[in-house]
């Protein structure tokens, strides 16, 4: 089981006065009936993908949909309309966030309260942050600047006892006081790690984390920190040798950890405490303390992702290892994307053909899509978009995993950038470097214009 964060929890309550800034960087969740946020003459309102216009831009401002409402603002208060464009929640805040988990959070004469659908205000909370719910849990943080967790009934499930408490991963978050100790806590505030047994604690993935101890003294006379690796219930695993200068790097990745190991026959690196670059090479390393590979031809490891790795050696070839380090392709005719191998396939840029293309995790190739002097800026394996990077500041076109142009900054007035939102084969693209200078335009998935602001 991998496991990723349940959710980015957001520590800063963003007031919606602020979302005028942020209209070109739309995030829909609902799917069945999706609405796209316009901007016309300094108002908002929306749009079907069509490019039709549904609800009139009439609003100060406009959250997007979540939940089946929006939040918008209306003579100077904030309210709720339904995909309609009725009023599903009166016009009496000052302030209004969007829905998350059921609830919202709204301000009324500096009275912050959750309300949900109904309009029902379920409870108030003074704190100096509160967040949007996720998971039946919010994160607050008190005018002291202390953090906690409450439930939907507001009452608190983590204690205001600490400084920051971190995103849950596997269940799990750590947690850090104002002296600075970490430990680990449960979703339901019980302590897995008690304060201060470690030094640091990472983020979960796969299930295991990487700890550092405090420091020690080595035999020979250095100070420096052990580290090593725990499960969920805080079991330590696995712990480095106080004389051994190999350390990890990253985090766990499917069972294993990528480690930067110290070339001990150098005699030029003998004597350091943290090697320099030139003194290390790359292995791979398991969460019981087993080395699955340690070859000193082996100059870097990638992450281990659908059971294979990316591995390049000393002469600059690029190879594929299993769980095994069995390899599955030995060469040097291609060069992986940084992604690795996701949903089964990978894209390399093949010396051999100077194309880019998809292989799978046999290393078949699946399809050449790119000329091999293509600049790959970043991949949508979800949905099977490309971003490229074009020469002399061209901007960036967008192609699918054929290699078909979906969108062409050549036909366009201005550069296209990602960071974008797909929703049901629809992108919205963010278009814009400077929010008031350059148009906001909507695409669908054959790249035509359904929508371009006019200011």
């Amino acid at each position: 089981m991998f496991c990723f964060v349940k959710h980015p929890f957001c520590f800063l309550f963003l007031f919606l006065s602020s979302i005028s800034a942020l209209y070109g960087q739309a995030i829909i969740s609902d799917t069945a009936n999706i609405l796209l946020r316009i901007k016309s003459e300094g108002k908002f309102g929306y749009a079907k993908l069509s490019g039709r216009i549904v609800i009139s831009a009439v609003y100060q401002n406009a959250s997007d949909f979540t939940e089946g409402l929006a939040a918008v603002k209306l003579n100077n208060q904030f309210g709720y309309i339904d995909i309609n464009g009725n009023t599903a929640i009166r016009f009496n805040y000052d302030s209004a966030t969007p829905f998350s988990d059921g609830l919202a959070l709204v301000f009324k004469a500096g009275v912050p309260s959750y309300i949900n659908k109904s309009g029902k205000n379920i409870f108030s909370f003074k704190g100096r942050i509160l967040g949007a719910f996720h998971n039946d849990m919010a994160y607050i943080t008190t005018f002291n600047d202390k953090a906690g967790i409450i439930n939907k009934d507001g009452k608190l499930i983590v204690d205001t006892v600490y400084s920051q408490i971190q995103d849950f991963s596997c269940g799990r978050a750590t947690v850090i006081n104002f002296a600075k100790d970490e430990g680990l806590i449960d979703e339901k505030g019980n302590t897995i790690v008690p304060l201060g047994k470690y030094k640091s604690i990472g983020s979960f993935s796969s299930e295991f984390a990487i700890v550092s101890m405090p420091s020690i003294t080595t035999d020979q006379g250095s100070i420096m920190e052990l580290w090593g690796i725990i499960d969920t219930n805080g079991n330590l695993l696995y712990s480095g040798n106080k004389n051994d200068k190999n350390y990890p790097v990253g985090v766990v990745h499917d069972g294993y950890v990528k480690m930067r190991l110290f070339k001990y026959w150098n005699s030029d690196c003998k004597g350091m405490f943290l090697p320099q670059a030139n003194c290390n090479y790359q292995g791979i390393l398991d969460v019981k303390g087993n080395y699955l590979l340690k070859d000193t031809l082996i100059d870097y490891v990638g992450n281990f992702s659908c059971g294979r790795d990316f591995i390049l050696d000393i002469h600059d070839n690029w190879h594929i290892i299993n769980r095994q380090a069995k390899y599955i392709e030995k060469g040097d005719y291609f060069q992986p994307f940084r992604n690795g191998f996701v949903n089964g396939k990978a894209l390399v840029n093949s010396q051999l053909i100077n194309r880019w293309e998809f292989i799978d995790t046999n290393a078949n190739q699946l399809a050449n899509i790119l000329p091999g002097e293509t600049s790959i800026k970043d991949i949508d394996f979800k949905h099977e978009y490309i971003f490229t990077s074009q020469k002399k500041g061209k901007g960036s076109s967008v192609v699918d995993f054929t290699g078909k142009t979906i969108i062409n900054p050549d036909t366009l007035d201005f550069a296209v950038y990602p960071g974008t939102a797909v929703i049901a084969g629809y992108k919205f693209i963010n278009g814009f470097a400077n929010h008031d200078e350059l148009p906001v335009i909507y695409y669908n998935k054959q790249g035509e214009v359904i929508w371009r602001s006019l200011n």
